[in-house]
């Protein structure tokens, strides 16, 4: 069973999202381009804010303040969109994100 997530509203959070196998599959300009934009389009949809975004080339930080909705509502449709165009990049189909992402709440 996968344990919780934790839930604070006004916490501030450190995500991480690695790809499959630590694939460079975000090195591409484009690919960059698009995980700011694809960003800036999922927090129209939830309560979050992002403090900063750090896209590396196998996997991405953010640091975000959670608002009174759980990050999922961020993280879930912000990686799908993300894993659907490295999928059309690559031309490939399976997963592109390896594990869940991983959140910790910041002190």
């Amino acid at each position: 069973m996968k344990p919780l997530r934790p839930y604070l509203p006004g916490g501030v959070f450190h995500i991480t999202a690695r790809t499959l196998n630590k694939e460079h599959w975000l090195e591409p300009v484009d690919i960059r381009e698009f995980v700011l934009q694809a960003t800036t389009d999922a927090l129209k949809r939830t309560d979050a804010g992002v403090i900063t975004i750090a896209v590396m080339t196998n996997h991405l930080h953010l640091v975000v303040r959670q608002g009174a909705r759980p990050l999922s509502q961020l993280m879930q449709p912000l990686l799908r969109r993300i894993a659907l165009r490295i999928q059309r990049h690559y031309k490939r189909t399976g997963r592109v994100f390896g594990k869940r992402y991983w959140a910790e709440a910041c002190s």
